[in-house]
């Protein structure tokens, strides 16, 4: 049953069909419904069809307080977060080669899954990064209408007894002006043959413009009749009829209505042998033509897509066999296998695979999951921190989790670090070039986890280890998180190895490019890093706790090392000085284990003695909890993070910074680039230039409103809360079995 938004449904239509319980029961539709374009023609099959299923109720609209599922299908599309505790699929269709970065970020965000029309698009998200369940759902076609006399004649009049047709929007990716010089260069006016070009109505359409440019150039060419108009189904069943051949050069589809109408209606196909389409048009149902990938030439731009330019030579020849060919015996045999398997695209079968998809993640949300987090873990390491926020945003207690940590003579230092309580440990691999894993594999198969997560960095695996980790992944869903790749020069044994693995998460898009370039692609996926969540706490009272005085004071946060910019930040503080003599320093900076960090903390406290700042700097240098590190910065005014050079991609630092509510000042380093303007950046590295930067912040109570609008947008998008929503649904969208759902229905046997 359909009942339009803010309707109830009837008294006693849910009585009639009681639902199991894993049956969604009221599915509310989001999308146009009521023009001609394939989106409204898409819902308005999707909707009627569920309304069929017993038990189940569909709403148009936004989700209401009874619905218990709800679906979106819409261009551009709205990617808001879903209704509070509906789970929402998003019925998603794309023709080029990824989809824009930010979508799939969003879908992974907001999205308990996707519903996808084609195997092509199905590998585009992944490819560009959408890491939830994906289902394919072919769209139906709607039942055949059948025609009826008419006043005026939908056909278009033409005297060739041969007519190609194409069906389309007219948009580039459909290929019209490839289709256009093939059909002028191929056939001349003293053959028996036309085309008939049917698009939609547009103002000033690029596809009329085509035509009469051919018309002007080709002289020889026989008639093209350009339709530019609305036809219904009847009408369009009649223009199927009356022509000879479909032709579909299409740079790329999603799926390929039309074809597949075409196809039904027992018509001959010519199409390009790329993108959605290929699902149900191969040798057998076609006649392909080659296409080489080549740059999108997509009015959306995205970086590094791609489309398949059709080869118009190969386009002319198929056109003339087909027209050449009409009455052969192996053509009719196409068209017939292809009429077969086209029975199978109904919108009764895209209901039920819907609901299937729906039900299945469903029941897997509920089971235990057995995982394993193989990283450094209670050490002083920003991995070791990721990892535990990670675990801990997961917010599941069905994900039963053991940690594999590392040998404790790794070298690591872990004294004063925090033993927190958490989930079982077992200290059983090697952290040191090249990474050795082996005895941790005998754990995981030991313990028969389902999916294992390495943290780590990819410089510190070689090409054996590597292999080892892919092995594994034979048999478990392993993701690995890359913490650094810039700067990386892994062996190509690594990533062959890596690309075997179930998925690659990264924290910025930057080293998403990086792993492309490298060759890594089909399997990476951003996960930003998260956000501390912390209350606000006024300066005076964190001033108190830690028994500092009143005046301006400049903080900065991280482990302490050379790179960090601690003594630029210590010249700078006694340049400020000079017009704010009360000004001061806090450096929550802990030591890190290694040599640098001891020697670099005395050369930082000779030269604040040397300037005299030894009273107004104050280090801590012990490793604090992350609650401390926050209420240690929220006692500052501004806090600047001065780092001169770095390899990472990501910063945990920035996000502690932003975290503690107060204006962050950073030096223009790549590293940065991913808060964008939540952060004020300067340009050069020079205390001068700090001291400056500092000062413009510390007067600018403008700026620094912007400043804290653009940070607590982060903080509510990016926070571990979130982001551990995000990862929960990765996690066990990893091991889904969608066997059946992530597949095109099989071809016809026929």
């Amino acid at each position: 049953m359909v009942i339009p938004a803010g309707i109830g449904a009837p008294a006693g239509r849910m009585i009639a069909h009681v639902p199991p319980t894993d049956v969604p029961g009221s599915i509310a539709v989001e999308g146009p419904i009521d023009t001609s374009f394939s989106l409204a023609i898409v819902n308005r099959g999707l909707v009627d069809a569920l309304g069929e299923q017993p038990g189940v109720m569909v709403t148009l609209g936004a989700p209401g307080p009874d619905t218990t599922h709800a679906i979106r299908n819409m261009y551009p599309p709205r990617l808001d977060g879903p209704r509070e505790g509906v789970p929402t699929f998003f019925y998603f269709a794309w023709e080029d080669s990824r989809i824009p970065s930010a979508w799939a970020r969003a879908f992974n965000q907001h999205f308990t899954g996707l519903l996808v029309p084609s195997a092509h698009v199905r590998d585009v998200v992944r490819r560009s990064g959408v890491a939830i369940p994906v289902a394919i759902v072919p769209y139906g076609l709607t039942p055949a209408a059948i025609p009826v006399a008419r006043p005026e004649r939908s056909v278009p009049s033409t005297r060739a007894s041969f007519r190609f047709l194409h069906v389309s929007t007219g948009f580039p990716r459909k290929g019209c002006d490839v289709l256009l010089r093939a059909f002028a260069r191929e056939f001349s006016r003293r053959e028996d043959v036309a085309l008939i070009v049917k698009t939609l109505p547009q103002y000033d359409h690029p596809t009329a413009q085509q035509v009469r440019r051919t018309r002007w150039r080709y002289l020889r060419c026989p008639e093209i009749v350009h339709l530019d108009q609305d036809l219904d189904p009847a009408a369009m069943q009649e223009l199927y009829a009356s022509s000879s051949c479909l032709v579909h050069p299409a740079r790329a589809e999603g799926f390929g209505l039309p074809i597949a109408e075409a196809m039904r209606a027992r018509l001959p196909v010519i199409v390009s042998d790329w993108s959605g389409h290929v699902d149900f048009c191969t040798e057998a149902t076609a006649r392909l033509v080659p296409c080489r990938t080549m740059g999108s030439r997509s009015p959306f731009v995205v970086e590094d897509a791609e489309w398949g330019e059709p080869d118009e030579a190969a386009l002319q020849r198929a056109m003339r066999e087909a027209f050449e060919q009409r009455d052969d015996e192996a053509a009719r045999r196409r068209v017939a296998r292809a009429a077969d398997h086209v029975q199978s695209f109904t919108w009764a079968a895209a209901a039920d695979r819907t609901l299937q998809f729906m039900r299945r993640l469903e029941h897997h949300g509920a089971q235990p999951l057995r995982a394993g987090m193989l990283t450094t873990w209670q050490e002083r390491c920003g991995i070791a921190e990721y990892s535990r926020q990670l675990m801990a945003g997961t917010d599941d207690a069905a994900i039963e989790w053991t940690v594999l940590a590392p040998h404790r003579d790794s070298g690591r230092d872990s004294e004063g670090v925090p033993t927190h309580e958490g989930p079982p440990t077992i200290r059983c691999w090697q952290d040191a070039w090249p990474v050795d894993v082996r005895e941790a594999i005998a754990h995981i198969d030991r313990l028969d986890l389902q999916v294992v997560h390495v943290q780590t960095h990819l410089s510190v695996w070689g090409g054996a280890a590597a292999e080892t980790l892919a092995t594994l992944a034979g048999r478990r869903r392993v993701l690995l998180t890359l913490h650094s790749v810039r700067g990386a020069r892994p062996e190509a044994e690594v990533v062959r190895a890596f690309s075997r693995l179930h998925r690659i998460l990264v924290h910025t898009e930057d080293d998403r490019r990086l792993l492309s370039r490298l060759g890594l692609d089909q399997n990476v996926t951003v996960l930003a890093q998260g956000y501390p969540e912390v209350a606000p706490l006024p300066i005076a009272i964190a001033r108190q706790r830690l028994g500092l005085p009143l005046g301006p004071l400049v903080g900065t946060f991280g482990f302490l090392r050379p790179h960090k910019g601690v003594l630029e930040l210590i010249r700078a503080v006694a340049r400020l000085r000079r017009r704010r003599p009360d000004i001061g320093l806090l450096a929550v900076t802990a030591r890190y284990p290694t040599e640098d960090s001891a020697a670099y903390l005395e050369r930082c406290r000779a030269e604040a003695a040397r300037l005299g700042l030894a009273d107004c700097c104050r280090f801590l240098t012990e490793f604090l909890e992350p609650e401390e590190s926050l209420a240690a910065l929220q006692a500052c005014n501004v806090i600047a993070l001065p780092y001169q050079t770095t390899i990472d991609a990501s910063s945990a630092a920035v996000r502690m910074a932003l975290a503690s509510q107060r204006p962050v000042v950073t030096t223009d380093v790549p590293v940065f680039a991913e808060v964008g303007d939540a952060v004020f950046r300067i340009s050069r590295r020079s205390p001068r230039a700090l001291a400056a930067g500092l000062a413009r912040v510390l007067d600018d109570d403008a700026l620094r409103a912007c400043l804290a609008e653009a940070a607590q947008q982060r903080l509510d998008s990016e926070s571990w809360t979130s982001v551990g929503r995000t990862y929960r649904k990765i996690l066990r969208g990893s091991v889904l079995d969608l066997t059946g759902l992530d597949a095109p229905y099989p071809l016809a046997s026929s």
